[in-house]
């Protein structure tokens, strides 16, 4: 046969028997295969043809699917005109052949025994059991009978050029498929008459596809081996289909990769959106949030203004509370000081009223150079803070010592920031009638308070100026 007119294929195998290096071939004419393509045309429409196998592989293909492992397995596809054989030897093809016995050879004897045409007798071997019962057909098992012959007689040759697998007859068994092996009552007369055990096909993938496994086995095992590629067959496509086959294979590779490309891609846009969207989910939940607290910050600042004018309202009466306790806790002092340095005071005032001059005038006491508008209502020197004018014992010793004492205890105090002798040119004389007071022991103190005011409303703070405070004429001290 030339390189032309024939088309071959092959895969390896695993060692078995005395066969160390073995090898599946397939191998068919190139003719007989385009026949059977041309077969397939439809109105000049050329049909994809996938893959072109033989049954035998198709059926270790179909076994093979299941993942049920067998030291040793014969596959029989009982066929219109022949049968085809397929022994399997752990788990892989080993064997293939046939003889030309099949289910229109049964169809035929029928006919003949029963004298009808073809056509009734293959319904009457598909509905009627012709092997036991009332339907028996003498002489129609001496035909199966032949055809289990040559069964016997491909296993028992195969044995023989086998020998090393050495493995009794009894150990094979045997799977049936075809439309023959669907002959009613045929199955159990070959395991009746026969020393092989006749397994039926497993109906979990038929299930799901809904068709008998035991009809299209061969069927399914060719759409296995053209789908699936976990198990390498030899394929018996011709050189231009396969190279038509190779282009849609890579052709639907790039579109698998493109779906692949455009799911990521989906996926990439899906994740981006997501997060777009929970971003600007957050900005809201943040732009309301900030909303929310922009409120209530104008709410607090509204109490705090309403605050501030409510303690507006009532900060002269704080201030006034606070002369009257500065006042009183003076007059606790100052009567403490008159209690322990045996004095006595003639005169106490705050120094706002004691430079305004509007003070007692002694009756008969004629008031010279009485103060203007402006000194009663902006005196330079007045201070928070009192003039006490008082008259020191005449028993108690040096007098400017004494007044030295008083001013230095009394400097002691924390209500008082500052005390000192008073100059005599700020001395009112019209207060207190000069005939009632010892010259040599009269003295005029100033006495400053502690800077320690009513905290005032930031509403009403008045602003500090960079302006220096006015310079206190200095008084003269008690040495």
């Amino acid at each position: 046969m030339s390189e032309s007119s024939i088309v071959y294929d092959y895969n390896r195998l695993k060692p078995f028997g005395r066969y160390q290096n073995p090898f599946w071939v397939t191998i068919s004419r190139e003719q007989e295969i385009q026949n059977q393509i041309a077969r397939f045309y439809i109105e000049e429409r050329d049909p994809t043809i996938s893959e072109v196998t033989t049954v035998a592989n198709a059926l270790v293909k179909a076994y093979l699917s299941e993942g049920t492992p067998a030291l040793r397995m014969v596959l029989v596809d009982l066929g219109a005109t022949s049968t085809v054989v397929a022994i399997l030897d752990h788990d892989q093809g080993v064997y293939a052949t046939s003889f030309p016995i099949g289910g229109e050879s049964f169809t035929g004897a029928v006919a003949s025994l029963k004298k009808c045409p073809f056509e009734e007798a293959e319904s009457l071997k598909r509905s009627q059991d012709l092997f036991t019962g009332p339907n028996e057909l003498s002489g129609f098992m001496a035909v199966v009978d032949i055809w289990q012959k040559d069964l016997a007689k491909i296993l028992r040759e195969w044995e023989e050029d086998n020998p090393e697998i050495k493995s009794p007859r009894q150990a094979f068994r045997i799977r049936l498929s075809g439309g023959g092996a669907l002959q009613m009552g045929l199955r159990q007369y070959l395991e009746n008459h026969s020393n092989f055990v006749i397994e039926s096909w497993p109906a979990n993938a038929a299930a799901k596809a809904n068709f008998s496994i035991e009809r299209c086995a061969a069927a399914y095992g060719a759409a296995l081996q053209s789908f699936r590629k976990k198990h390498r067959f030899a394929s018996l496509l011709p050189p231009d289909r396969r190279v038509l086959k190779k282009r849609q294979q890579q052709l639907m590779a790039l579109n698998w990769a493109g779906l692949s490309l455009l799911a990521v891609l989906a996926l990439l846009l899906l994740v981006g959106t997501g997060q777009k969207l929970v971003l600007a989910y957050e900005k809201n939940s943040l732009v309301t949030d900030a909303k929310l607290a922009l409120r209530r910050a104008q709410d607090v600042e509204a109490l705090i203004q309403q605050r501030e004018l409510d303690y507006g309202n009532i900060l002269p009466l704080l201030d006034s509370e606070k002369i009257t306790f500065d006042t009183l806790d003076t007059l606790k002092i100052l009567q403490r000081m008159r209690e322990k340095k045996n004095l006595w005071f003639l005169l106490l005032s705050d120094q706002k009223s004691y430079f305004a001059g509007a003070a007692y005038t002694p009756p008969g006491l004629i008031q010279t150079n009485p103060p203007s508008a402006i000194e009663t209502t902006n005196h330079v020197d007045a201070r928070a803070g009192f003039i006490a004018q008082l008259c020191l014992p005449d028993k108690g010793g040096d007098p400017l010592k004494m007044l030295n004492d008083l001013v230095t205890d009394l400097k002691k105090e924390d209500l008082f920031d500052n005390v000192d002798v008073l100059p005599a040119s700020l001395i009112r004389t019209n207060l207190v009638d000069p005939k009632l007071v010892p010259p040599d022991r009269n003295f005029t103190l100033s006495i400053e308070l502690a800077q320690k005011e009513v905290p005032r409303p930031m509403l009403h703070s008045e602003k500090s100026t960079n302006a220096p405070a006015p310079a206190r004429p200095k008084g003269s001290n008690v040495q």
